[in-house]
């Protein structure tokens, strides 16, 4: 088993809540009421600049050229998918271009109020973002650490059975 598979499982409480919460089976049954969806969109994109920023320090600090590359090709993935992504979700849910625009800061100043009565940022977004950023400007492999369960846990969210995934993972490793 690698290192990562032995955290996951030392942490399966914590890894059950996340891939096993009410917000992931509504959006798998495609339950999930519209302006819940905005609400959550609206958080995730607010630490989206923070994301890039990370993996972009990441990237200046790989150890060799096949990380670089993973890296850059994971962070073109967000530039070229992940943000269209957000930009037509939210036309689609009617929330106003200034209005997500507003939440999109990496590093500056936190929306601790939501414009035109959309959500603040909530306390867990904020941290987050705090914690993507001083886990980038620390090194490599703290960054990564961070990095790579928020983005196994997004990976789980979008397969259509998260446990079927992660045995699939396994017989590969």
């Amino acid at each position: 088993m690698v290192f990562s598979e032995d955290m996951r499982q030392a942490c399966s409480s914590s890894w059950q809540q996340a891939v096993q919460h009410q917000f992931t089976k509504e959006l798998k049954e495609k339950s999930l009421a519209p302006d819940v969806f905005a609400r959550y969109l609206l958080q995730d994109y607010a630490f989206l600049g923070a994301l890039l920023s990370a993996f972009g320090h990441c990237l200046g600090h790989a150890p060799d050229l096949r990380a670089k590359k993973r890296l850059s090709a994971f962070m073109n993935h967000l530039c070229l998918d992940e943000i269209p992504f957000f930009v037509r979700s939210f036309q689609d849910l009617g929330v106003k271009t200034d209005i997500f625009q507003a939440y999109e800061a990496p590093f500056g100043p936190q929306v601790k109020a939501g414009p035109n009565g959309h959500p603040a940022l909530t306390d867990t977004t904020i941290a987050f973002k705090e914690l993507l950023t001083s886990a980038s400007l620390e090194g490599y492999a703290q960054a990564l650490a961070v990095l790579v369960p928020c983005e196994w846990i997004y990976q789980t969210w979008a397969s259509s059975d998260g446990s079927q995934q992660q045995q699939q993972q396994q017989q590969q490793q």
